[in-house]
């Protein structure tokens, strides 16, 4: 794992589809999924305090194969609940953000990697472990 790169393993994100509901005459406000969803993660989240990123930041968000929501409607919750939780300063902040799905994470499950921008920064490349041995195993099969 590079350095000063921080991996949260957590439950899936609401898609962002059911993530919010339109109250008439008021806008958009969190529904229930995403408020509980949003609990458990800030309660995991904190068991592992003083992970913090500052200033510019990737992320990489992966998801189960298994899964079936979209790669792309996970993101928004999972960048808003990093600020939430105080892992990163603000999600104007994300520099780059990836979104995959990876044999490594578990239905129902994510696992996100979040590291500072440097100025030996690289093009963003996704990893995670065992997954290029599991993808060859898998297409070999």
């Amino acid at each position: 794992m590079p350095k000063g790169m921080i991996i949260l393993d957590l439950p899936e994100p609401p898609s962002v589809n059911v993530a919010y509901k339109n109250i008439p005459g008021k806008g958009r406000a969190k529904t229930a999924v995403y408020k509980n969803w949003e609990t458990e993660c800030l309660y995991a989240i904190n068991r592992g305090k003083g992970k913090y990123v500052m200033g510019s930041y990737l992320v990489i968000l992966f998801l189960s194969e298994k899964t079936r929501k979209d790669v792309d409607n996970c993101i928004k919750p999972a960048l808003d609940l990093l600020k939430k939780a105080g892992v990163t300063e603000d999600d104007v902040n994300c520099y780059a953000v990836q979104s995959t799905k990876s044999p490594d994470v578990e239905k129902g499950k994510c696992r996100i990697a979040i590291m500072e921008r440097d100025n030996a920064y690289f093009p963003f490349i996704a990893f995670g472990e065992r997954a290029a041995k599991a993808l060859e195993e898998r297409d070999a099969a």
